[in-house]
């Protein structure tokens, strides 16, 4: 469970941002935070769900890109003398066109245990690294990274302290690779894999670049191992209202639609090339009257926004099951507002969420505000004169009451995070 991530010099974002899914002291929409007790210390509310608002260039999808680097930190396998590709300084000043990116996520983990884990790092190699765990109300070191050995710079070594049990067989590692990964892919370890494995379930999805026909097979190929994510998820599609009755998977997947061509014979998801085999059961009619037969069609055939609702859906529906972290940029991107309201409603129910999974999304609809969220729910991005990215929640204006009408404020302006649009004279060339 996410409690804070902290992210510096990385794209837009300059100067260090927190972004926080720890709760306030209000008990308002209680369905909205949950309660959980860490192996040590105090119990601690945290946030099933959280928005972001801010114009086009903000920064919403460079946080989202955060996440996605340190996932990829972690996850790349690189050889010694590969180069860092998640480098991606504050491009607008000179000063940290070449310093260190920075990365801190605090945690609840394995067996509830709290960790911070902190990693900066350049081009070439990780700068500093540490994980550590509370063991009263501080945190105490699991690991250190020391930095380069003398005898080999492109080796380095790390100082693992007395109360990480047992011992790890070897305190080096490349340069350019963090120590937490080589839990994840070389050395297996009781504790630092379970970590390892705990951020690897972070889910990132850039909702504008998915290409949906891709995706779509790639949903085919999970139902068709996973029968009963089939019937769950055939039973959210259904029941927002798209008109299908059912998916099935068809036996001959690449057989081609009846249905006219919709692509140009020189696409290559055109009618004419094997479409998926994951097919949307529609109710079939005679003379105006229902049937009890269904009329089939492939799944690729179905509206740009349902196929968007079976790709996250097929995304979300783990989560819900197994607990984790989604983190979505563009959320209502091809979907109706009520749909997207009631995806976020899933999270913000004991009974669709019984592991306290957290979704975390970027937006541009305001209609999301509308009686679903906290104040210390909804954050902003915007820029600063410099074009470097700021990060702030509702919470953080005094005058924003539990009862605040959030759609409204943010409509108005009151919060910032809203484009400066020109006078339409500039598009003729009158305006200054």
């Amino acid at each position: 469970m996410l409690i804070s991530f902290e992210i510096e010099n990385f794209r837009s974002i300059k100067d260090a941002q927190v972004f926080s899914m720890e709760a306030d002291t209000s008990g308002t929409k209680a369905n909205n935070f949950f309660r959980c007790q860490p192996e040590v210390g105090e119990r601690i509310k945290l946030l099933n769900s959280a928005v972001m608002y801010g114009a086009n260039a903000s920064g919403k999808s460079n946080f989202v890109l955060a996440f996605q680097a340190l996932w990829h930190l972690l996850n790349d396998r690189r050889n010694i003398n590969s180069p860092i590709e998640q480098y991606q300084p504050f491009q607008f000043e000179q000063d940290t066109e070449t310093t260190p990116c920075r990365f801190k996520i605090e945690f609840l983990g394995p067996k509830n245990r709290r960790y911070i884990y902190e990693i900066s790092f350049g081009r070439e190699q990780i700068l500093n690294e540490s994980l550590g765990y509370f063991t009263s109300s501080r945190a105490s070191f699991l690991f250190r990274r020391k930095g380069p050995m003398a005898e080999n710079p492109a080796i380095h070594w790390v100082k693992c302290e007395e109360s990480l049990k047992p011992r790890p067989k070897d305190d080096r590692v490349f340069a350019n690779t963090p120590y937490l990964a080589r839990f994840g892919q070389d050395s297996p370890h009781e504790w630092l894999s379970a970590v390892f494995s705990y951020l690897g379930r972070y889910v990132i999805i850039q909702s504008h670049r998915i290409h949906l026909l891709s995706e779509v097979k790639n949903v085919e190929e999970d139902l068709r191992s996973d029968k009963e994510r089939l019937h769950r998820l055939s039973r959210l599609i259904r029941d927002a209202d798209t008109g299908i009755l059912a998916l099935r998977l068809s036996d001959e997947p690449g057989q081609t639609s009846s249905m006219p061509a919709l692509c140009p014979p020189e696409d290559s998801f055109s009618r004419a090339n094997p479409t998926s085999g994951l097919l949307a059961a529609h109710a079939y009619y005679r003379s105006g009257l229902e049937t009890n037969t269904q009329k089939d069609l492939f799944f690729s055939e179905e509206s740009t926004g349902t196929q968007q609702l079976l790709v996250l859906g097929n995304k979300i529906l783990p989560v819900l099951e197994n607990g984790g972290v989604i983190i979505v940029d563009e959320w209502t991107n091809n979907l109706h507002f009520s749909l997207s309201q009631f995806l976020v409603s899933l999270f913000q129910d004991e009974l669709s969420n019984p592991h306290n999974a957290q979704l975390i999304v970027t937006a541009h609809d305001p209609s999301l505000l509308r009686d679903h969220f906290r104040k210390d729910q909804v954050w902003f991005a915007d820029k600063n004169n410099n074009g470097a990215t700021r990060l702030h929640s509702a919470f953080d204006f005094r005058d924003v009451r539990d009862d605040t009408n959030l759609e409204l404020w943010y409509r108005t302006g009151k919060f910032g995070a809203k484009p400066h649009i020109k006078a339409m004279q500039f598009v003729h060339g009158t305006a200054k």
